[in-house]
Protein backbone atom coordinates (compact mmCIF):
# COMPACT_ATOMS: atom_id res chain seq x y z
CA UNK A 1 0.00 0.00 0.00
CA UNK A 2 2.79 2.32 1.07
CA UNK A 3 4.59 1.59 -2.30
CA UNK A 4 1.34 2.41 -4.46
CA UNK A 5 0.98 5.40 -2.59
CA UNK A 6 4.41 6.80 -3.28
CA UNK A 7 4.69 5.82 -6.95
CA UNK A 8 1.13 7.55 -6.81
CA UNK A 9 2.70 10.75 -5.72
CA UNK A 10 5.57 10.47 -7.85
CA UNK A 11 3.52 10.60 -11.24
CA UNK A 12 2.14 13.46 -9.58
CA UNK A 13 4.87 15.44 -9.21
CA UNK A 14 5.98 14.25 -12.81
CA UNK A 15 2.63 15.27 -14.64
CA UNK A 16 2.69 18.49 -12.51
CA UNK A 17 6.06 19.04 -13.85
CA UNK A 18 5.92 18.01 -17.20
CA UNK A 19 2.64 20.70 -17.89
CA UNK A 20 4.74 23.48 -16.91
CA UNK A 21 7.60 22.80 -18.62
CA UNK A 22 4.73 22.84 -21.45
CA UNK A 23 3.42 26.09 -20.44
CA UNK A 24 7.09 27.64 -20.07
CA UNK A 25 7.31 27.02 -23.43
CA UNK A 26 4.45 29.30 -25.21
CA UNK A 27 5.12 32.27 -22.91
CA UNK A 28 7.21 35.55 -23.39
CA UNK A 29 8.89 36.13 -20.04
CA UNK A 30 8.64 40.36 -19.13
CA UNK A 31 11.88 41.12 -20.10
CA UNK A 32 11.21 40.00 -23.86
CA UNK A 33 8.09 42.51 -23.87
CA UNK A 34 7.60 46.10 -24.82
CA UNK A 35 9.49 48.35 -27.52
CA UNK A 36 12.96 47.36 -29.19
CA UNK A 37 14.65 49.96 -31.32
CA UNK A 38 16.14 48.75 -34.92
CA UNK A 39 19.71 49.12 -34.89
CA UNK A 40 20.41 49.87 -38.94
CA UNK A 41 24.18 49.51 -38.00
CA UNK A 42 24.53 46.26 -37.18
CA UNK A 43 21.64 44.60 -39.03
CA UNK A 44 21.71 42.87 -42.34
CA UNK A 45 19.64 41.26 -45.07
CA UNK A 46 19.17 38.02 -43.31
CA UNK A 47 18.93 39.31 -39.64
CA UNK A 48 17.38 42.64 -37.57
CA UNK A 49 19.09 43.71 -34.69
CA UNK A 50 17.14 45.72 -31.87
CA UNK A 51 18.30 47.62 -28.55
CA UNK A 52 16.77 48.74 -25.82
CA UNK A 53 15.60 52.48 -25.82
CA UNK A 54 17.30 54.94 -23.69
CA UNK A 55 15.23 57.98 -24.54
CA UNK A 56 11.84 58.23 -22.66
CA UNK A 57 8.55 60.35 -23.27
CA UNK A 58 6.90 62.13 -20.55
CA UNK A 59 4.92 59.23 -20.26
CA UNK A 60 8.16 57.37 -19.24
CA UNK A 61 7.59 55.35 -22.02
CA UNK A 62 11.01 54.54 -24.17
CA UNK A 63 11.14 55.94 -27.59
CA UNK A 64 13.28 54.97 -30.58
CA UNK A 65 15.70 57.94 -32.33
CA UNK A 66 13.73 60.03 -35.09
CA UNK A 67 14.82 57.55 -37.77
CA UNK A 68 14.70 54.50 -36.12
CA UNK A 69 12.11 52.14 -37.06
CA UNK A 70 11.16 50.08 -34.26
CA UNK A 71 9.39 46.48 -33.07
CA UNK A 72 6.59 46.73 -30.12
CA UNK A 73 6.54 43.00 -28.48
CA UNK A 74 3.83 41.64 -26.48
CA UNK A 75 2.44 37.94 -25.22
CA UNK A 76 0.37 37.87 -28.89
CA UNK A 77 3.06 39.41 -31.50
CA UNK A 78 4.58 42.14 -32.31
CA UNK A 79 4.01 45.68 -34.37
CA UNK A 80 6.36 47.03 -36.56
CA UNK A 81 6.73 51.06 -35.56
CA UNK A 82 8.12 52.63 -38.53
CA UNK A 83 8.19 56.49 -38.18
CA UNK A 84 9.01 56.82 -41.85
CA UNK A 85 6.19 55.03 -43.24
CA UNK A 86 3.54 55.54 -40.81
CA UNK A 87 2.26 51.95 -41.26
CA UNK A 88 2.32 49.49 -38.28
CA UNK A 89 1.82 45.82 -39.64
CA UNK A 90 1.21 43.29 -36.99
CA UNK A 91 2.63 40.04 -36.90
CA UNK A 92 0.47 37.55 -34.74
CA UNK A 93 2.38 34.76 -32.86
CA UNK A 94 0.60 31.47 -33.96
CA UNK A 95 3.01 29.29 -32.02
CA UNK A 96 5.84 29.43 -29.80
CA UNK A 97 8.76 27.57 -29.29
CA UNK A 98 11.69 28.20 -26.75
CA UNK A 99 15.08 27.18 -28.22
CA UNK A 100 18.21 26.71 -25.79
CA UNK A 101 19.04 29.73 -23.70
CA UNK A 102 17.10 33.08 -24.83
CA UNK A 103 15.88 32.05 -27.88
CA UNK A 104 12.17 31.23 -29.31
CA UNK A 105 11.19 30.04 -32.65
CA UNK A 106 7.91 31.72 -33.34
CA UNK A 107 5.42 30.66 -36.42
CA UNK A 108 4.43 34.20 -36.89
CA UNK A 109 1.51 35.18 -39.56
CA UNK A 110 1.85 38.95 -40.76
CA UNK A 111 -1.58 40.81 -41.71
CA UNK A 112 -0.80 44.36 -43.35
CA UNK A 113 2.04 46.54 -44.33
CA UNK A 114 5.07 45.37 -46.19
CA UNK A 115 5.35 42.05 -44.76
CA UNK A 116 1.34 41.32 -46.21
CA UNK A 117 0.86 37.56 -46.83
CA UNK A 118 4.01 36.71 -44.25
CA UNK A 119 3.20 33.48 -42.80
CA UNK A 120 6.22 31.26 -41.56
CA UNK A 121 9.03 30.77 -38.92
CA UNK A 122 11.41 33.21 -37.15
CA UNK A 123 13.98 33.10 -34.60
CA UNK A 124 13.68 35.51 -31.81
CA UNK A 125 17.23 35.56 -29.88
CA UNK A 126 18.40 37.87 -27.00
CA UNK A 127 22.00 38.12 -26.50
CA UNK A 128 23.78 40.59 -23.99
CA UNK A 129 20.87 42.89 -24.61
CA UNK A 130 20.46 42.84 -27.82
CA UNK A 131 17.46 40.97 -29.18
CA UNK A 132 18.40 39.17 -32.93
CA UNK A 133 15.35 38.60 -35.11
CA UNK A 134 16.25 36.42 -37.97
CA UNK A 135 14.03 34.56 -40.80
CA UNK A 136 13.77 31.15 -41.27
CA UNK A 137 14.27 29.92 -44.90
CA UNK A 138 10.93 27.91 -46.13
CA UNK A 139 11.24 24.86 -46.29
Amino acid sequence: MKKLLLTGIAALFLATGTAHAVHDTTHLPEHWQGRWCYDSYISTKSQEVFFRPTHKNINGEGVCGDFDDGIYIDEAGYINEGSMTGEQPACDFEKKVRGEGDTYVMHVVCSSGKQEGFDGEEEFQLINGLLFKKRMPQG
